[in-house]
């Protein structure tokens, strides 16, 4: 007898696969989502990095100060500015305090909102401290809790370490700033993750693009 239909059965086992499908596409475009939008915290990093970099170069000796930082980053930085704050054209926003007086700049960056999640951090803070030796730009860890802590991130915003003795490879800004440096106060809550091996072995270190290395 020629078969007209499905059974239950068939019909049950093709909305199970049907369901499956769905649900590994669906975790996989999540994923995709997390990444690209995890990605503003590399961009909006990198862009603050180059700037400070070129304003340290271009000193020549002259003195350091929060205005003056403000002022050049602004330059280098495409998008508006006001008084105290840097509108980024991809939404990227930084918010520039500090004190001339103790060595510091504090800038708080703010990426756009996740639309699927209003709950999910936006904010997280950098400091640029020139009385540290060497000078950095560094994650700011002992934030509050809206802030996104960055300075143990390695999947987020990772650094390519280069170091004297030959051992390279990429980490969190907190390790990779004690196997280059060594303990700083202010700048790291502690290195004690760091073996003596590795710790202050001089060579450098420098943010590392998060899609290029996992």
């Amino acid at each position: 007898m020629k078969k007209l239909g499905f059974s239950l059965i068939e019909v049950l086992l093709v909305l199970g696969i049907i369901a499956v499908v769905t649900a590994m596409g669906f975790s996989i475009t999540q994923k995709s989502i997390e990444r690209a939008y995890n990605q503003y915290w590399y961009t909006g990093f990198k862009a603050l990095w180059d700037a400070t970099s070129d304003y340290e170069s271009s000193l020549n000796g002259g003195p350091i100060t929060v205005a003056k930082y403000k002022d050049h980053i602004t330059k280098l930085i495409p998008g508006n500015s006001s008084t105290n704050t840097i509108t980024a054209t991809n939404g990227i926003i930084y918010t520039i305090s500090g004190n001339d007086s103790l060595g510091y700049a504090l800038i708080t960056m703010t990426i756009p909102e996740i639309k699927q999640s209003k709950s999910k951090l936006n904010k997280t803070q950098f400091s640029y401290y020139w009385k540290s030796s060497p000078i950095v730009l560094y994650p700011y860890y002992n934030a509050g809790s809206t802030y996104l802590k960055l300075h143990n991130r390695a999947d987020i915003l990772p650094f390519y370490v280069k170091g004297s003795n030959g051992s390279d490879g990429v980490f969190s800004f907190q390790e990779a700033y004690c196997r280059v440096n060594g303990y700083e106060p202010g700048i790291v809550p502690d290195c004690n993750l760091v073996t003596t091996t590795h710790l202050n072995q001089g060579g450098v270190f420098y943010p590392a693009n998060p899609r290029k290395v996992y």
